[in-house]
């Protein structure tokens, strides 16, 4: 950005911003790329996988009716698809426990 003002326009754009992690056994291939600006891309080539970590703005679920149960990924891709997501990557170590298997195989360590 060339100016202040140009710089918080940009920031004004982004809808989210995700913190990614590296691949896990059960999603090798990521979910999305985070490129050298900070922006994350669908290319799939050194793609990370989301942390489920991730600061929303309000606007991000604006076209989503209140008490709708709806996958965030196709979201997500979309806005990802408009520039409207950044990420960081995230500096920790990361489970997903998300299934009962992997919950017990972390309680095994």
């Amino acid at each position: 950005a060339d100016s202040l003002e140009e710089e918080e326009e940009e920031e004004d754009r982004i809808n989210a911003h995700l913190y990614l992690t590296d691949n896990p056994d059960h999603n090798p291939t990521g979910d999305f790329y985070l490129n050298k600006l900070g922006f994350l891309e669908l290319k799939k080539s050194e793609a990370k996988t989301v942390s489920g970590i991730a600061i929303y703005r309000k606007i991000f679920f604006d076209e989503i009716s209140a008490n709708t149960y709806l996958k965030l990924a196709p979201f997500l891709k979309k806005a990802v698809e408009k520039k409207l997501i950044s990420g960081d990557l995230l500096n920790s170590k990361w489970v997903d426990v998300g299934t009962p298997e992997r919950l017990n195989s972390l309680n095994e360590l």
